[in-house]
């Protein structure tokens, strides 16, 4: 199947090393829909923050170029059409992105 007529979902979280939460969790449950998760990334976690200690890495400046690959690609992503993620999410992720 070619990757343009494939269903898509941006999933626009977080990526956790360890733990059950974030992209760990949504990208089963997505494909198992039949529908391919594209992951943009927010951030890098060595673990979630239910533990005691973390490291994390902000990962928002490099959505642009995320995004910009993607487009070379043909897989445009209007933010408008992604429903799973969070309100605020979406408000960091089309600030950064520059989209109002």
């Amino acid at each position: 199947m070619s990757h343009n007529k494939q269903k898509k979902i941006a999933i626009i979280n977080d990526i956790s090393g360890f733990g059950r939460c974030s992209v760990a969790v949504s990208l089963p449950v997505i494909s198992h829909m039949k529908v391919q998760g594209c992951v943009l990334p927010t951030a890098v976690f060595s673990n979630h923050t239910g533990f005691p200690s973390y490291y994390y890495e902000d990962y928002t400046a490099h959505m642009p170029r995320f995004m910009e690959e993607w487009k070379k690609l043909g897989l445009p992503y209007p933010l408008e059409d992604i429903r799973l993620i969070q309100e605020e999410d979406l408000k960091k992720a089309k600030k950064v992105l520059g989209i109002t």
